[in-house]
């Protein structure tokens, strides 16, 4: 019982089936395929509109995923190479920054080590780079404030 009437199968909006039940030969007739062509045209115009929120939706989504995946590819990497770590992306504050979190960080030599390993063009890194992440954080614990925390520049 909505803005639409009439049979079951019948999907159009109440307007333009009023309209073109106005006789051609009614002086009102003019004026009202003047308004039914503005319907159609805003409809279209309101159709496109929400194809590109539709598409731009589906690239932010393809964007994210693609981001995530990053992570979890040099999560698995790291992982392989024998670092005992957990990595995630950073926040909505620091969208560009890794945070990848290891005990062995609180040692100055280890954290030398881990960040020659990861910098460079063949490095676990390369494809965090490519999809827009350019900073690490390097923290020993998961606990605010508690152990080391330092931001290092990734990409090159």
């Amino acid at each position: 019982m909505g803005g639409e009437g009439g049979g079951a199968g019948s999907r159009q909006p109440l307007a333009p089936r009023h309209l073109a039940e106005i006789p051609p030969s009614s002086g009102a007739a003019t004026d009202a395929n003047a308004l039914a062509a503005e319907l159609q045209e805003r409809e279209a115009t309101f159709k496109a509109a929400q194809a590109r929120q539709t598409e731009k939706e589906g690239t932010t989504n393809a964007v994210r995923n693609a981001r995530m995946l990053a992570i979890t590819q040099l999560s698995s990497d790291l992982k392989n190479l024998g670092y005992e770590l957990s990595v995630e992306a950073g926040g909505a504050d620091a969208p560009t920054e890794i945070v990848i979190t290891s005990s062995d960080f609180d040692e100055t030599d280890h954290r030398v080590r881990f960040l020659a390993s990861i910098r460079g063009r063949n490095a676990p890194t390369a494809a965090a780079c490519w999809n827009g992440f350019d900073r690490v954080r390097l923290r020993s614990s998961r606990i605010p404030l508690v152990g080391f925390s330092e931001i290092y520049s990734i990409c090159q």
